[in-house]
């Protein structure tokens, strides 16, 4: 970062040969030269002082020993029974979450400044750790594998994984561009079209984000928070978006789309939102924090709570309605084990005047090898339109 930078304004100032440098007494100090020379300071510095701070301010945790230390057995059953970390809402509890800059930030930054920053978010704010365990209750879980279950079908549980190894991912040279991902999304705008939704008219993929990765702007995954993205209470979504107005449509077409504001041909309607998830930048297929989905026909409008979030990014607040999961016993969870790159799963984030969709959220996988990468991912959403009847 540091010699790209030098680069980018050493050739700046010698080509345009800007007025201030002119100026200047001692304009050699901008030349290439002095200019990596400090840059070069300034990364040895930070090299030097990061893992300092790292060990001062934030320690890692020594993790106590449990059932996610076991050593990995190949013989294992992959299905994941009593998982006890799911956390759901609490019977009668109505939550609101408020994030602060630490989520867009834990995953690039150094672990003493998103400590620090944490510090000073709980100190001024209310602390989500208490509300948590106010709002928030853990139930043990089955968390079946979806390979061995040949009965879930798309149209029934509301999700599918599709294989997409005739695509060139190759070609994909960042998957974090919203630019560069266009190629993926048209190749499964084709694969949607002919095996889940031969009656669409139009298909509109939205913004994408990476989870689990390391750079600026990633996420960190959702880990044992089953929740789904948008609430399916149409009329809770319009009175909350009364306080909190969407963005432009150019910048959160989903909310628009979810809303009836967004552009549409007068002969179609909305169908349904998808989610759509996948593994990216891995040297193996997921195994540590998969993504589980529920079947859609066992969650019931009775147990959804509408659920506001506030995640502040800085230079922008981003307001949504989410879906909060209470539990149920006849909920029934799966997932799809050593997901590959070139597998692409879909699920049901929004049907539209049907009351049908899969929560979903990841979980720690007790069963895996200790060699392999952890997750990241790339998820996106994409909304459906037929022809209106």
């Amino acid at each position: 970062f540091f010699f790209s930078l030098t680069v980018v304004l050493s050739t700046v100032l010698h080509s345009r040969k800007t007025r201030f440098c002119q100026t200047m007494v001692r304009c050699s100090l901008f030349d290439l030269k002095s200019l990596s020379i400090a840059a070069a300071l300034g990364a040895i510095a930070v090299k030097v002082i990061n893992p300092f701070l790292n060990d001062w301010i934030a320690p890692p945790v020594e993790l106590s020993k449990d059932a996610h230390s076991t050593p990995y057995d190949p013989e294992k059953s992959t299905d994941i029974m009593e998982y006890p970390d799911m956390g759901f809402v609490r019977e009668g509890q109505q939550v609101e979450l408020n994030m602060g800059l630490t989520f867009i930030l834990q995953q690039s930054f150094p672990r003493w400044f998103v400590t620090l920053l944490q510090r000073y978010e709980a100190r001024n704010s209310n602390s989500n750790e208490i509300q948590m365990k106010r709002d928030y209750e853990s139930k043990n879980v089955n968390i079946l594998d979806a390979r061995q279950r040949d009965y879930l079908k798309f149209d029934e549980a509301g999700f599918a994984l599709l294989d997409m190894s005739d695509f060139n991912f190759s070609s994909v040279v960042n998957w974090r561009s919203q630019q560069d991902i266009k190629l993926f999304q048209s190749a499964l705008e084709a694969k949607l079209r002919k095996e889940l939704f031969p009656q669409a008219t139009r298909i509109v993929f939205t913004y994408s984000v990476v989870r689990g990765g390391s750079q600026f702007g990633d996420q960190p995954a959702a880990i044992n928070a089953p929740h789904l993205d948008y609430s399916q209470n149409d009329t809770a979504r319009h009175e909350f978006h009364q306080s909190w107005p969407p963005f432009d449509y150019k910048y959160n077409k989903e909310q628009h789309i979810l809303m009836g504001t967004a552009p549409t041909d007068e002969d179609e309607v909305l169908s349904v939102l998808l989610g759509i998830w996948k593994p990216i930048y891995m040297n193996n297929p997921v195994c540590d924090h998969p993504l589980a989905v529920m079947d859609g026909r066992t969650f019931h409008q009775n147990q959804e709570v509408p659920h506001p979030i506030h995640i502040n990014f800085g230079i922008f607040t981003f307001h949504n309605l989410n879906g909060g999961v209470k539990y149920n016993e006849s909920q029934k969870w799966y997932y799809y084990p050593f997901q590959k790159e070139e597998e692409v799963l879909v699920f049901t984030q929004y049907t539209k005047d049907d009351y049908f969709c899969t929560p979903h959220g990841s979980f720690e996988n007790p069963n895996c090898p200790d060699d392999y990468d952890t997750r990241v991912s790339v998820e996106m959403r994409a909304a459906v339109f037929v022809k209106k009847l």
